[in-house]
């Protein structure tokens, strides 16, 4: 798994330059066969949320933690941008 996540790392840092959440997420999903399920995608080695804010507000991502317990069986990522 740890292989995994150092390849999701260097995905997420070689695309980080487009800061276009949307783009970002079909990349990560596309390299990585996720599935989506409401705001988060997710696969069996780790579940990843992307998320933008127009301010400092992060509330919105906050509140979806409430989620996570569907995914509490593997690592989960939530990446701001």
């Amino acid at each position: 798994m740890t292989e995994r996540l150092d390849r999701l790392f260097e995905v997420i840092q070689d695309t980080m330059e487009f800061n276009d959440k949307a783009r970002l997420a079909r990349i990560v999903a596309d390299e990585f066969n996720l599935t989506k399920d409401r705001s988060v995608y997710y696969g069996p080695d780790f579940a990843v949320r992307f998320s933008s804010a127009a301010g400092r507000n992060f509330g919105n991502t906050v509140l979806s933690v409430f989620y996570l317990h569907k995914y509490d069986d593997r690592p989960f990522i939530v990446l701001s941008l």
